[in-house]
Formats: C-alpha cells, structure tokens, sequence
C-alpha cells in the first residue's frame, strides 16, 4: 500500500507541477484550433512505435512477457531513462521482467542487449541510407566500427563457444562472474539466423 501512495504521489505531483501556473482558458482556446483528424492521427502515428516495441520484447521474451507486460517494461524503461542517468531505465527494465513475468535478471538483461543491439543496427541503417545521399561516409565510422566490432564478437562467440570460459576467468568476483555467465549463455542460445532476421525486422518498423 505504501508504494501504491508513493507512485501515485508522484504522479499527482508531477501533473500538478506541470499544470502549475498555466492559463488553462488560453489552453483549451488553443487545443479547439487543431483539427480533430490530425490530432487523432498523431496519437497513432505515436502509438504504432510503442505497439512495435513492445511485439518486440515479447518475441524476445518467446512469450514470457505477454503484450502488456512488455509495453508497461518498455515505457517504464523509457520513463526510468528520462529522470535518471546512465541509462539505468534498462536495468529497471530488467528487475521489472522479473518481478511481472518472472524471468531471471540474467536473461532479462541479455534481452534487453538484443533491443539496444538492433537499435543501433537500425540507426547504422538509416544513417548509410542518409550519408549515401550526402556522402559523408566518415561521419558513420565510429558507429560501423562498433556494431561490426559486436557482430564480430557474437560470430567468433557461436562458433568458439569456449571463448566465453576465457571471458568469464577475466572477471574476478564471483557472483558478478555468475551473472555474466548467465548472460553469455542466454545470447549463445539465442544466436540464430532465424531469431536475429525476426528481430531485426522489428527493428526496422521501430
């Protein structure tokens, strides 16, 4: 009960800061100018990318998160990235596919690596198509050096499976080593062309 005030106190406080000092007569004046169609369809060109995301996460998850499991992990993800740093929205993600869909945190987080993997696939995508046109190739370097370095690494990681025996002597505590065994043994089980053709497929409509 207590953490059902508190999430809901900060709800009520942040829409009383933001609707603290607004003239909310000017407001609706304003709202009654825009045309009801396009308002309507920017509420589904808004919807449609989080209805993706969240197909996505699912599949990821192989259905241990249903639809609206993994649509309140995105956007709680989303909203946990806005106020903190470092992208700890993607840790909370984690700990939330645990707590509502009971999927370890290893697994969560090595999920979560194959969103921000093909993310970054996506936007490597969209950035060639974008610098082809203005040729300026060397502004897509540091981000092709990265994704090829990962792919490299996941390549060399399906077919030398002991790599991973040599990674995980290198960290020296063990319960982080446990966990990052957990990890790389969830991204060897999911390295297929079947999962990773899905996957970037929903990365592209994303």
């Amino acid at each position: 009960l207590a953490i059902a005030l508190i999430r809901y106190g900060i709800v009520l406080g942040c829409l009383v800061y933001v609707g603290h000092g607004m003239d909310w007569p000017v407001f609706f004046q304003a709202l009654q100018r825009f045309d009801p169609l396009a308002i309507v369809l920017l509420f589904v060109a808004c919807a449609v990318p989080g209805i993706v995301m969240a197909l996505r996460l699912s599949f990821i998850t192989r259905g241990q998160a249903g639809f609206i499991t993994s649509l309140c992990a995105s956007y709680f993800c989303l909203g946990i990235n806005n106020i903190a740093p470092a992208k700890l929205g993607e840790v909370a993600k984690g700990f939330y596919l645990r707590q509502k869909a009971g999927i370890p945190l290893s697994q969560g987080l090595g999920m979560i690596f194959w969103e921000r993997f093909f993310d970054l696939n996506a936007l490597l995508a969209i950035g060639l198509f974008t610098v082809i046109s203005l040729g300026k190739y060397e502004a897509m370097i540091p981000l092709g050096a990265f994704v090829g370095g990962v792919w490299c690494f996941l390549i060399l990681f399906r077919l030398y499976p002991k790599l991973a025996d040599f990674m995980l002597r290198l960290i020296p505590f063990a319960r982080l080593r446990n966990l990052a065994e957990d990890i790389l043994s969830h991204l060897q089980e999911r390295i297929s062309p079947k999962f990773l053709i899905i996957l970037a497929l929903y990365s592209l409509v994303f």
